[in-house]
């Protein structure tokens, strides 16, 4: 659907999207689903479109998905 992003599991935690969810939540409505190897976001109600939401929010889950990571490396 146009209003669904697919990310990779290998690739993004639920955790960190949950956190982006949370972020956006005043700016979409975002519903989480699993789906084989992939995490879904599907959005709604978009406050600045469909589309650069989507754009907006997977750039902004890379940055917090990179965060993890850098903090993970530290910890070793």
């Amino acid at each position: 659907m146009k209003n669904e992003l697919y990310l990779n599991k290998n690739l993004y935690g639920k955790k960190s999207i949950q956190e982006a969810r949370k972020a956006y939540g005043e700016l979409a409505d975002i519903q989480l689903d699993s789906r084989n190897e992939y995490w879904v976001c599907s959005f709604f109600q978009c406050d600045y479109g469909e589309e650069r939401t989507m754009l907006e929010f997977e750039n902004y889950l890379i940055g917090l998905t990179n965060q993890e990571r850098e903090q993970n490396d530290d910890d070793m």
